[in-house]
């Protein structure tokens, strides 16, 4: 089972570098001045990247601590709940395993939001990316043909 999830993740990871590498490769035979358009954003990109792993790691790991204490603490009420009956303390604990809880959710929420923040940034990037081969489209028209940047040829004069 673990075995073909792994190489289900390995194939997909293949299958997206060779797409990556096949788009990049196109677009520089088409017109490899295009290429000046990919040197920012690869720097772009690799700089978001980096700060997005660091925050990812720091924020994972404050959502463990917290998950680890609500596991930890849940258990020592399981294990005390004759003497939480016994002096009449349930909602002292319910209310402090609530708080633990939403603390947690804090955390979660967080790792989603940092993933929703890198998914902008990308889609930013490809829209740039697109914009400068339009632009770029637009600028060398003459110079250009249609058919090497996608598009339909133009009509005759």
């Amino acid at each position: 089972m673990i075995d073909d999830r792994l190489t289900m993740q390995v194939y997909q990871l293949f299958s997206q570098f060779l797409s990556v590498v096949g788009t990049l490769g196109l677009v520089l035979y088409a017109y490899a001045l295009l290429g000046i358009i990919f040197i920012p954003i690869i720097f772009i990109y690799i700089v978001l990247a980096g700060f997005y792993r660091q925050s990812s790691r720091e924020i994972k790991r404050i959502d463990s601590n917290q998950r680890s204490y609500i596991y930890s603490s849940f258990g020592e009420q399981l294990i005390g709940l004759p003497s939480i009956r016994a002096y009449r303390q349930q909602q002292h604990f319910r209310t402090k395993l609530q708080a633990a809880t939403d603390v947690e959710c804090r955390a979660y929420a967080m790792t989603i939001y940092i993933q929703r923040w890198l998914g902008i940034r990308l889609d930013f990037l490809g829209n740039c990316l697109i914009l400068g081969i339009c632009l770029f489209g637009v600028g060398f028209a003459d110079s250009v043909s249609p058919a090497k940047l996608g598009g339909m040829p133009r009509p005759l004069p």
